[in-house]
């Protein structure tokens, strides 16, 4: 009985100290459908509220497991637009405390309308939900696997989710990466039966700066992705469980 509950604290020391670590949701890169985003975001985190957001809003595609690619935003002219936010609480350590109620997203949107590669207008777009993740298209309209999505009339949510779990990492100096697992899936995407509710969705970002909870930043996002994941959350308790059988095995091995 001792050793049972010798390896049941082992197990949860280890899922303890992995409360700071990625997840893993970059190893699966390539699952589809899909939705990439380019360096056109922020990471921004108010070390005062514990509020950790991500916005992007330009360079967005969808890729289909038929292999077809649709491009989502139209940067120069802004014919359409789908805007990307994110929206959580994460405290001091860097560990995720709770998702958002009522949060108003806001896009930054440049526009060039004539071409020249000079944005000649700012204007804003913004979107209130209880979802800690969003997708919208809020400007035009967008054709995904024959379904026609169009914003005339208000914005349309795309995709939208509630975080289970979040991980982060500084992988070298001034860079990061973070990532998340959504759990419901919800949106026009999964309504349609474009995108899969199971397995759960995860997300990842790679970011231009290290992340110290201890004070705010604001920092590029490099680029990313969000597609069907399996859990890492499972994984890990799994593979904790393994590590843990493994160690206490070999106590027992040497000990004879």
């Amino acid at each position: 009985m001792r050793k049972f509950v010798w390896l049941v604290m082992f197990m949860f020391l280890l899922v303890g100290t992995a409360k700071a670590e990625l997840l893993g949701i970059a190893q699966y890169l390539g699952n589809k459908p899909d939705i990439k985003f380019d360096n056109q975001g922020r990471l921004g985190y108010d070390e005062q509220t514990d509020l950790l957001t991500l916005y992007n809003s330009v360079d967005e595609e969808i890729r289909l497991p038929d292999g077809s690619v649709v491009t989502l935003t139209d940067e120069t002219y802004y014919t359409r637009v789908v805007g990307f936010g994110l929206a959580i609480y994460v405290d001091e350590n860097g560990n995720f405390t709770g998702g958002v109620t009522n949060h108003t997203y806001t896009w930054n949107l440049a526009n060039d309308t004539d071409g020249d590669g000079i944005n000649d207008a700012t204007f804003y777009d913004t979107y209130t939900s209880d979802y800690d993740m969003v997708e919208v298209l809020l400007k035009g309209s967008v054709n995904i696997a024959g379904h026609t999505y169009n914003a005339d009339n208000g914005p349309v949510v795309l995709l939208a989710g509630e975080i289970e779990a979040f991980g982060w990492d500084n992988l070298a100096v001034n860079s990061s990466q973070v990532d998340f697992l959504f759990n419901p899936i919800a949106g026009a995407l999964v309504d349609d039966g474009i995108w899969p509710t199971s397995p759960l969705t995860g997300a990842f970002a790679d970011i231009g700066g290290n992340l110290i909870w201890t004070s705010d930043f604001d920092y590029e996002n490099k680029g990313g992705d969000k597609f069907p994941t399996p859990e890492p959350a499972t994984m890990l308790l799994v593979g904790a469980g393994l590590v843990g059988i493994g160690f206490f095995g070999r106590m027992k091995i040497r000990k004879k």
